[in-house]
């Protein structure tokens, strides 16, 4: 079940993230961006979210943040390849996991209400194909 405080990811857990990484957040992201968790994470730092992700002293607010990260990243490259990126499974296999961190970010990436699936993100039918696993 997911808990309130995260059904939202925050600016100030993504901060955390960036500097946990060496970024400096404000070339990445504003108190006016809507989209931060979209638009502020890099395809080439994938591996990076994801061991940053795998850490004990990430916090499920920090979590949440890059459970947005990659799945954007892991869409991201989907788009531009027309194949699933190789850190797929283990990325799914966590965000799974810890569906009570991710439930609406997981909800979002597999709505199917759209009955054209062209119009469905890229890696809607790869996360469907592995939940059926």
């Amino acid at each position: 079940m997911l808990r309130e405080h995260l059904k939202y990811p925050k600016m100030d857990a993504a901060t955390k993230v960036f500097e946990k990484l060496g970024v400096d957040a404000s070339t990445r992201f504003d108190e006016k961006d809507q989209d931060f968790e979209y638009t502020s994470c890099r395809l080439e730092e994938t591996e990076q979210y994801l061991d940053l992700y795998k850490q004990e002293s990430t916090s499920e607010s920090e979590k949440r943040v890059l459970g947005c990260f990659l799945f954007e990243c892991l869409n991201e490259y989907v788009q531009n390849n027309d194949k699933q990126h190789e850190l797929f499974k283990e990325v799914m296999h966590l965000l799974h996991r810890d569906e009570d961190i991710h439930e609406t970010e997981i909800e979002y990436w597999t709505n199917t209400e759209e009955p054209n699936e062209e119009n469905w993100w890229p890696i809607t039918n790869y996360i469907l194909r592995w939940k059926n696993t």
